[in-house]
């Protein structure tokens, strides 16, 4: 998904109550300067447990405890995530562990394991 975006806002009141709304939904420029005209935070807050790493060792690390959590009724694809993750070295397996622990915690609480996810299905746009 490319990172530029284009809606159309229409809002019908006078001029007033336009400038209120559009200093309501302002947000913060980028760090290059490139302005933000809509801050969908303001709008529906997304949840800050999600503002995490979106990454495939993330999904890996999820993907491996849930596997870990069906013993003895392992499939063909939990062996061959449990023998992947366990072959990684300590420090890398321990990180995606960790993510992969908050990406279940999300999913749980919100439906969405990272921003990435809940914001296209939130706001239809990341």
């Amino acid at each position: 998904m490319p990172n530029h975006v284009t809606n159309r806002l229409e809002i019908i009141a006078d001029n007033e109550t336009v400038q209120k709304v559009m200093n309501f939904l302002k947000g913060v420029n980028e760090e290059d300067g490139t302005p933000c005209h809509i801050d969908f935070n303001k709008i529906i807050p997304m949840p800050k447990e999600l503002l995490i790493e979106a990454s495939s060792s993330g999904k890996l690390g999820m993907e491996y405890l849930t596997a870990m959590q069906r013993k003895p009724l392992y499939t063909q694809d939990d062996l061959a995530t449990i023998q992947r993750v366990e072959e990684l070295q300590e420090k890398y397996r321990k990180e995606m562990l960790q993510l992969g622990a908050s990406y279940l915690s999300n999913l749980e609480k919100y439906g969405y394991p990272t921003w990435y996810e809940w914001s296209i299905a939130t706001w239809g746009t990341k």
